[in-house]
């Protein structure tokens, strides 16, 4: 159904241009029992991307409401060269990270409010039916009034379908557009007309109890309410929500995208129009089936994984000289071996180009030519197991295809780039950027299955996921002081990953305060959720977007592994956040003030 569902389009305002030319318009689309069910799916076509524009695999152009476009903007996750939002010293309001989620959440929240008002009015199906068709409704607007408001800090609001004409109303305050999504959840939950879970087959991936209590357990968080909050995300256990009982990798693989993490996912299918076409892509690499690394994990975030004994990871633990080295000077400690061996390989342009930065002492008392690359393993493998089962990391050996269609073969993730890797052939994993060393995700990507087509990846994405409501219950209940069980919940994450849990007796695993309590679950959350779309609003929430992202700057860059900065400078502003409103929407609503600190 969300197949036929997709190319729908009801009466839009805000979006003048996402109407397809051959939509079943507002009218004549619920006349039948058929034409409703569509009518009530389509309300996720906004997730699929925009046929009619083409589809993008760039987050700054990406034609949906984005999980992508939104994960470069946080702390875990860096941006190449297509998030202008950030890399830009001039601040613009017509930026595509301003208007494209604004015009892809109105376009949800127009085919919402038109199925809402059409449905009270039919008579094709029976009032139970309309009664759950109605609040599925509701609590797609309300998602979509949510996500607005984590960006805009306050949006207009139109609950009713309206014309373009008729979208003249200004902003209302951040506190209004929460009790609109408080209201709509609320309505859910009353009307009593949802099943608890969407776990079986005939009904997964729809709106249940427990996403509405997910929801608004989130939004009592936005707002501070924290004992509200608890409880209702208290409630999405009890509605048969759980944590993903195997190791962490596996939960990300298509084979188990239906499992009971997946609280309210969009569900995809490998053939156009319906794919995701963005994940996969993005976040994989030349090695792994033709795909680009434009996404990666920064280097601040990779650095901040905890030893394997629940410690803090310090680069001086394994190099005793590394703060008495420049961040130039460090890349000695990631080159491979053999360097300095003549071999049917020419090492000698690479060589000297290394040299020319570190300089001749530098490599002449730290480069091992046989044991660099041990050298550098002990950074890793000493580390949380979450680590390289998200991330390539220096020296990581994998099968996998670099062509769709070809053979499977063996990568190695070296430094500098000598052997193509985007071949049939065994060579280094291949990076997009090989003047750099940036690592790389694992996360998502599908590394051996020559059938797979890169645009077409069928795998569910979760808008929202157990750990993340688990994580968010626990950062409630410490923050109205019941840590005892905050740490129980952060233990039973930890124990899946293979990490000492909290107050095991050690030192580095004792919770000492409440202020301790919360950074240990921002750590939970950040290497559990990183590239889902989910740390931006986490930094903005708590504030630390600057301490974080930028290092407490104004300005940062993206920096190799060894905290060189490679010159692609992103500036913090405003701090971070609120997104402007959209220059477009300010020139056609005089009602629309603009956004303070943004060029309009």
């Amino acid at each position: 159904m969300i197949l036929v569902a997709a190319s729908l389009c009801a009466v839009g305002c805000v979006n003048l241009d996402t109407a397809s030319k051959n939509a079943i318009m507002s009218g004549n689309m619920w006349q039948t029992e058929a034409l409703v069910d569509a009518g009530v799916a389509g309300i996720m076509g906004v997730f699929y991307g925009d046929p009619d524009s083409g589809f993008s695999i760039y987050p700054g152009v990406e034609t949906a409401v984005s999980h992508s476009r939104i994960e470069v903007c946080g702390f875990t996750s860096q941006e190449q060269a297509h998030a202008s939002y950030m890399c830009s010293s001039t601040y613009s309001a017509g930026d595509g990270f301003m208007s494209l989620e604004w015009k892809y959440c109105y376009e949800g929240i127009s085919r919402a409010n038109d199925a809402i008002y059409h449905l009270k009015d039919v008579t094709c199906i029976s009032d139970s039916k309309k009664a759950t068709m109605i609040a599925r409704c509701k609590f797609l607007r309300a998602w979509f009034y949510a996500r607005l408001n984590m960006l805009y800090d306050g949006v207009p609001v139109y609950l009713e379908p309206v014309t373009v004409s008729e979208c003249t109303k200004g902003r209302s305050t951040p506190e209004q557009v929460w009790k609109v999504v408080l209201d709509d959840l609320g309505d859910c939950i009353e009307s009593k007309a949802l099943p608890d879970n969407s776990l079986a087959a005939s009904d997964y991936g729809a709106p249940s109890n427990g996403a509405v209590y997910a929801l608004r357990g989130m939004a009592y968080m936005w707002m501070k309410d924290y004992e509200k909050a608890a409880a209702d995300l208290a409630k999405v256990k009890q509605c048969g929500y759980g944590l993903f009982s195997g190791e962490y990798e596996d939960i990300f693989k298509e084979e188990n995208e239906k499992n009971v993490e997946m609280v309210f996912p969009i569900q995809y299918f490998n053939r156009t129009g319906y794919s995701d076409v963005f994940t996969h892509q993005c976040f994989g690499n030349r090695s792994t089936l033709a795909a680009v690394n434009f996404i990666f994990p920064s280097t601040e975030f990779v650095d901040s994984y905890q030893r394997a004994d629940g410690s803090k990871f310090e680069w001086s633990q394994v190099f005793p000289e590394w703060d008495m080295l420049s961040p130039v000077q460090r890349e000695v400690f990631f080159v491979r071996d053999g360097m300095n061996s003549a071999t049917t390989i020419d090492f000698t342009g690479p060589r000297t180009e290394i040299i020319n930065r570190v300089g001749q002492m530098v490599w002449d008392t730290y480069y091992l030519n046989e044991g660099n690359q041990a050298r550098l393993e002990k950074a890793y493998s000493c580390r949380d197991p979450r680590l390289r089962q998200t991330v390539f990391t220096p020296g990581s050996v994998t099968r996998t295809c670099a062509l769709m269609g070809g053979s499977v073969s063996t990568k190695t993730f070296l430094w500098p780039y000598i052997i193509p890797g985007n071949t049939n052939e065994d060579g280094d994993l291949w990076s997009d950027s090989r003047t750099n060393f940036y690592y790389m995700y694992k996360k998502f990507v599908v590394l051996d299955d020559p059938s797979f087509v890169r645009n077409l990846l069928g795998r569910d994405w979760p808008l929202i996921r157990f750990t993340d409501v688990y994580l968010l219950l626990a950062e409630a209940l410490n923050e109205i002081d019941r840590s005892n069980e905050a740490v129980s919940i952060v233990n039973e994450i930890r124990a899946r990953a293979h990490m000492p849990l909290l107050n095991d007796g050690s030192e580095a695993n004792t919770v000492k305060g409440k202020d301790d309590l919360r950074e240990r679950i921002r750590y939970e959350r950040r290497v559990e959720l990183c590239g889902e779309g989910v740390n931006y609003f986490d930094e903005v929430r708590w504030g630390t977007l600057r301490q974080t992202k930028f290092m407490d700057q104004e300005q940062h860059g993206v920096c190799n592994m060894w905290g060189r900065r490679t010159g692609n400078i992103q500036y913090f502003r405003n701090n971070g956040w609120p997104w402007a409103v959209p220059r477009s929407e300010w020139q056609r609503n005089n009602n629309l003030r603009p956004t303070p600190g943004w060029s309009y």
